[in-house]
């Protein structure tokens, strides 16, 4: 929405071969179509913890793992989702302090790891209070023959909290043209998290998807912290 209106208020669309291109846009703000193929496929990639993990889960342990896994993501999202939309409320305040004349780039670094470290100590916190009360917590949104996806519960709240922080300095980083750079990142670490899914299920049966996520957490969280510190350009 905010892009059609930007267009239309700068002229930013004439027609080419037929159709409508938003020419002009591009023109004006060098690198913005970077930046929004990046964020598209970023938001892809986030899909695969959602979808890709359960159908995978259901395939190598049975649709009763899938069942439970489909819950815990579910109970879970109490932390992803956050994470998305703190991405997305920051962008403007970060791009803003990146572009201010005078800012250095260790200004914005030392406000997004101090936001990073608040929102990881926040998730961190409601991963902790939920532990306590994990089978409380399934037992308010199923049955009891859901309690084996406490733990597990418990280990993607952790993963998301780690997001929390790395969705603070993936907005610093789109504030600072490293887009690719980020989305790199993001498709080495759910690569983890599938390797772990379809190297780990023998062994730790569902829990390695919780694994999986808290080092496709701790990739992203650090990946992206590098990214924004050293100015790798995307």
């Amino acid at each position: 929405q905010w892009l059609g209106a930007r267009a239309a208020r700068s002229g930013g669309y004439r027609y080419r071969a037929g159709r409508l291109a938003p020419v002009a846009l591009g023109h004006e703000h060098p690198g913005l179509w970077r930046l929004l193929s990046a964020v598209y496929w970023q938001s892809n990639l986030d899909l695969i913890p959602k979808h890709g993990a359960t159908l995978l889960a259901g395939g190598l342990l049975g649709s009763a793992a899938a069942g439970h896994l489909r819950l815990a993501r579910e109970l879970a999202s109490l932390l992803t989702e956050p994470a998305t939309l703190l991405r997305q409320a920051l962008f403007p305040d970060l791009t803003r302090i990146a572009t201010e004349p005078g800012r250095s780039r260790a200004q914005l670094l030392g406000t997004s790891t101090r936001l990073a470290a608040g929102a990881i100590a926040v998730g961190l916190i409601i991963s902790i209070l939920c532990a306590w009360q994990d089978e409380r917590l399934i037992l308010l949104a199923a049955d009891a023959s859901y309690l084996p996806a406490a733990p597990l519960t418990v280990l993607l709240l952790i993963g998301a909290a780690l997001m929390l922080g790395a969705n603070v300095y993936r907005a610093a980083g789109y504030a600072v043209d490293r887009a690719l750079s980020l989305l790199l990142i993001g498709a080495v670490a759910q690569g983890i998290f599938l390797l772990a899914l379809v190297l780990g299920s023998e062994r730790f049966g569902l829990l390695a998807v919780g694994y999986g996520a808290i080092a496709a957490g701790l990739i992203s969280l650090l990946g992206a912290a590098a990214i924004v510190a050293h100015g790798q350009r995307g």
